[in-house]
């Protein structure tokens, strides 16, 4: 557990013994839930934690709170009308996290706190019409009393409705209003109702009441909690069957939050409450919630749009990885052979089964949960997919395809077949986890009759097998166990799942040193969170795939502490190139032939810091890029076009306009023509919607600030090398990341402006946690990048070593990591493919003109309502400034003995890289009661500013003039 992971627990536990004393029964839910059954305690990432209650026992809760919450802590409902929040929670007073669609007010407490979900009786009669009225009330009630976060643009919800409540409001009263709401939610409730709907402003979630009827008490890191004793059912319902298996590190959910468990939210509060209007920040949140809501409709059409012209890129991609094998296609079809039938669907799985496709009931997926789409193929080829899917253990997502089409257009008698044994399948789960061993054991063996290959279904007997020889501990129980695992393993020798029972079996016989090998191995084999869970507590082994998983994600901006990374990884691959998609490997390729011309014939240009940054510093592809930036000078560029239209490459081509380069902020694209890029805000211009490569004028307007940026100063230049990719034999690309531009003389001064706005960690003094803020700017290259030869010529005596740079990498803080690139088609309008040639793509859609003038509207909207928030969004950047002084308090003061020491010994050019956050955050945020601080430190502060007595300290100096004077008559 870390820090705020064991005070979360302190909460829990609270929780626990109010309810125990009080015989009040609640349940551990969602991702605690699932962290009690998979690692006995907190998931690794996880930074909340969230308990369910019925209507009845929260009732009772709130009534036991009267007289039982310890100290510092608050039970925060819809009743105290300056909560504002329609989800209760159970709040630390002596803590400080603020969540980003909060809107900090003085009556609002902001602590560390546990979620408390309401689960409400309803009845099944009308089960659907039901849940759509609750959910539309639920979501208005949320945009009533939250005036920070609109929820209702996720649905329908029409802005008539929220402008009659808010008139409502207006002539009545906060406190009328929201009783008005809270009616009608009750309305609703039926006590003899067989269902639960969960009172929640993401989506209202309706769980069966048996899904409730008994509880247990299980092992939560050191304390004990309740759970549902029939979790899966829960957990199946909301995570798919495939819940005890750990996701991606890319999934891993944190909140958008900020705090301190050192100092309570009222400390914070001090610094910015007395200097903003609220209510003018409520009208003007209001007036944005309103226009999202009014523009929603509209914006829906045009992502179902969107979403569709990706299926029928999607369905392109299919087609083509049938045709290049039919015959291994059609004899997988006919064997329902779905793992010979799963690399045909690769690429269309990546957009059917996409949060943004079939939607996920969770906050980001409500609306395309509830309205999904489902790609145009014929029925044949849907049960392929299908089948496809249960022989990679994707069972649930198997269910969720099942569940739309059977709404959409009805099952085949095929399908019906698929989701019949889909359902058997999870009842014989359920019947396990009921110890009903007899009655689920003659279902799942019918199941394997017909699919003896399914690896679910295969894993399951295994569980049964194993929960046999539990129960009775006969020797013969234990060898049909693993006789049935060595059976699977000659179908699937490396996964980890069944080499933990080979493993058990060498344990078993006595060979410890074997079995602890083998454990290991099994370990590394698999993401089977219960697999990992009983191999760690035999052994304590934790695989490389999980060692420091989600100790380094910054879960929250912390204001006492700071995640840093233990050096930037080079992620690549085993030939050498860098990770990345299809997509990107294929624009990689396109700039690789680019860069490698431009080598050829001596033309100048400058990559995108941010492909240099990723490319060469981490070994991947820039994450989400969907086109790659060069900069060149216009004599170059001009003569690159010349060069190429004398002789066109095949495949190639240039778009640009005309046949000279107009010194605006116009653009020259290098494309493949052979691929589709194809941007829906811009279709009906592009010659040619292929990948590209975008080339752009640093003489244009606003290029050079770009350059500014890129490389520190004015025209900066210099020649990083580096021997990161030179196994890809991908031409000069791999050793000139920027080409020399411009003069000689602009070297010294770079590097002074490396060493004073980047670097100020390089000489190992300053401490590893306030290297936090480094990252701004766009002047990082790491060391690997930099031989001693460049260092020289480039920095002259700037830098003491490279081992300095070296040892200012390591502390680089992990945001600057950038992890396994992600579809790079992540802008909403763009849709790519590196096989499906664009031509072919456009004869298969059509865009109308009426979609792209509601397209210009939504954006009009979209403007709009940042105008309008903008003075929203200047409370909260000035909150952050005042709280990031109080940040500096905390990590400065500690060290303050080695900061006298080094102000005694005059070293005051130290002292003031020490300060540099410092002095950032008095710029930023002048006179924000730095009287507060420690006064020795802010002393020290002050004498370094006059001694150094540059411009920006004198600057510094004027804009606190205030503090410093009261400081002076304080001391």
């Amino acid at each position: 557990m870390n820090r705020q992971q064991k005070f979360l627990n302190t909460l829990l536990e609270e929780i626990h013994e109010i309810c125990v004393k009080n015989n009040i029964t609640y349940y551990i839910a969602g991702g605690t839930l699932i962290g009690a059954l998979r690692h006995e305690g907190f998931l690794p990432w996880d930074d909340d934690a969230d308990v369910f209650m019925t209507e009845t026992e929260f009732n009772k809760f709130v009534e036991a709170c009267k007289t039982d919450l310890p100290p510092n802590r608050a039970l925060r409902t819809p009743a105290d009308l300056t909560y504002n929040n329609a989800l209760p929670r159970y709040v630390s007073t002596d803590t400080t996290s603020y969540h980003s669609y909060q809107i900090l007010d003085r009556d609002d407490v902001a602590g560390e706190v546990i979620d408390v979900f309401v689960l409400y009786p309803i009845s099944g009669k009308n089960l659907e019409e039901t849940v759509a009225a609750y959910t539309h009330d639920t979501l208005l009630y949320s945009e009533l009393i939250n005036y920070s976060a609109t929820h209702g643009r996720r649905y329908d919800l029409p802005a008539a409705d929220l402008k009659e409540m808010l008139d409502y409001q207006e002539r009545h009263g906060k406190k009328a209003a929201r009783q008005l709401m809270e009616d009608r939610l009750a309305k609703y409730v039926d006590s003899e109702g067989e269902y639960y709907i969960m009172r929640w402003c993401g989506i209202p979630l309706v769980y069966e009441k048996q899904w409730f009827d008994e509880v247990e008490i299980v092992k939560y890191e050191d304390i004990e909690v309740m759970a549902p004793t029939t979790s899966n059912m829960y957990l199946t319902a909301h995570y798919g069957d495939e819940w005890s298996y750990l996701p991606p590190a890319a999934e891993e959910g944190v909140h958008r939050t900020t705090g301190s468990l050192d100092f309570p939210y009222t400390e914070a509060l001090q610094y910015f409450t007395d200097n903003y209007d609220f209510k003018k920040i409520y009208d003007a949140q209001y007036k944005r919630k309103l226009i999202m809501l009014e523009s929603t409709p509209r914006m829906h059409k045009l992502v179902d749009h969107r979403h569709k012209l990706r299926g029928t890129l999607a369905k392109l991609e299919l087609d083509q990885a049938i045709a290049a094998d039919p015959e291994g296609y059609r004899a997988a079809v006919a064997a329902h052979d779905g793992k010979a039938l799963a690399p045909f669907f690769a690429r269309y799985f990546a957009w059917q089964l996409a949060r943004t496709t079939i939607g996920r009931d969770d906050w980001d997926g409500a609306w395309r949960w509830l309205n999904p789409l489902l790609g145009p193929i014929s029925d044949e080829t849907f049960q392929a997919a299908v089948e496809a899917l249960l022989f990679t253990e994707r069972i649930g997502m198997a269910w969720r395809l099942l569940f739309i089409k059977e709404n959409q257009s009805g099952l085949t008698p095929g399908l019906e077949t698929l989701k019949h044994d889909i359902l058997a399948f999870r009842k014989s789960v359920n019947l396990f986890q009921a110890r009903k061993l007899e009655e689920g054991q003659a279902l799942l063996s019918g199941l394997l009759r017909r699919y003896p290959e399914v690896p679910g279904f295969k894993k399951l007997q295994v569980c049964y097998l194993d929960r046999a020889y539990q129960t009775d501990g006969q020797e013969s129980s234990f060898e049909a166990l693993i006789a049935y695992v060595e059976e699977c393993l000659k179908s699937a020798p490396e996964d980890g799942f069944y080499l933990k029972y080979r493993a058990d079996k060498l344990s078993h016989d006595g060979d410890e040193e074997a079995a602890l090998a083998l454990y290991k191995q099994a370990a590394e084999l698999t993401f089977n969170g219960m697999t990992l869970l009983d191999i760690k507590k035999k052994t304590g082994y934790i695989p490389t795939h999980q060692q420091g998983r989600g100790e380094h994600k910054p879960a929250k901006n912390r204001l006492n502490t700071c995640d840093t990374y233990e050096g930037a990884p080079q992620r690549l691959e085993a030939d050498g190139t860098p990770k990345g998609n299809d997509l990107q490997l294929a624009l990689f390729n396109l700039l690789c032939e680019l860069t490698s011309y431009l080598d050829e014939h001596n033309l100048d240009y400058v990559l995108d810091n941010t492909l240099c940054r990723d490319l060469f510093g981490f070994g991947m592809l820039p994450k989400n890029m969907s086109t790659f930036i060069v900069y060149m000078k216009a004599d170059s560029l001009l003569a690159f076009i010349r060069q190429f239209n004398a002789k066109p490459w095949k495949g190639r081509a240039l778009e640009h306009m005309g046949s000279n380069v107009d010194l605006d902020s116009r653009n020259v694209s290098f494309v493949n023509t052979e691929t589709t890029w194809y941007d829906l805000r811009r279709g009906h211009t592009i010659k040619f919607p292929g990948l590209r490569i975008t080339i752009k004028l640093l003489e244009a307007p606003g290029a050079v600030n770009k350059i500014d940026a890129l490389l520190g100063t004015g025209w900066s230049h210099t020649c990083y090398r580096s021997n990161a990719l030179t196994e890809t034999g991908k031409t000069k690309l791999c050793k000139a990341v920027v080409k020399t531009i411009g003069h000689g003389k602009m070297r010294e001064k770079l590097g002074k402006h490396l060493l004073r706005a980047r670097l100020n960690a390089a000489t190992g003094t300053t401490p590893k946690y306030l290297v936090r803020n480094i990252s701004r700017g766009a002047n990082y290259f790491p060391a690997s990048l930099i031989d001693d030869t460049v260092m020289r010529e480039f920095a002259g005596h700037s830098f003491r070593t490279v081992r300095d740079l070296a040892a200012f990498e390591k502390d680089l803080p992990f945001f600057m990591s950038q992890g396994i690139p992600g579809p790079i088609v992540a802008q909403g309008h763009v849709f790519a493919s590196a096989s499906v040639p664009f031509n072919k793509f456009l004869s298969s859609v059509e865009i109308s003109d009426e979609l792209l003038q509601e397209q210009r509207q939504v954006w009009k909207d979209e403007k709009y309502e940042r105008d309008v928030h903008k003075e929203f969004k200047d409370c909260f950047a000035k909150t952050a400034a005042a709280i990031g002084i109080k940040q500096l308090d905390f990590d400065l003061t500690p060290h303050k003995k080695e900061l006298a020491e080094l102000e005694s010994a005059g070293k005051y050019e130290e002292l003031y890289r020490e300060f540099l956050d410092y002095r950032t955050l008095m710029l930023e945020s002048p006179n924000a009661a730095h009287i507060d601080f420690d006064s020795e430190l802010f002393g020290m502060v002050v004498r370094t500013l006059r001694t150094i007595d540059t411009r920006e300290c004198r600057t510094i100096l004027k804009k606190n003039a205030e503090t410093v004077e009261a400081w002076e008559k304080r001391n």
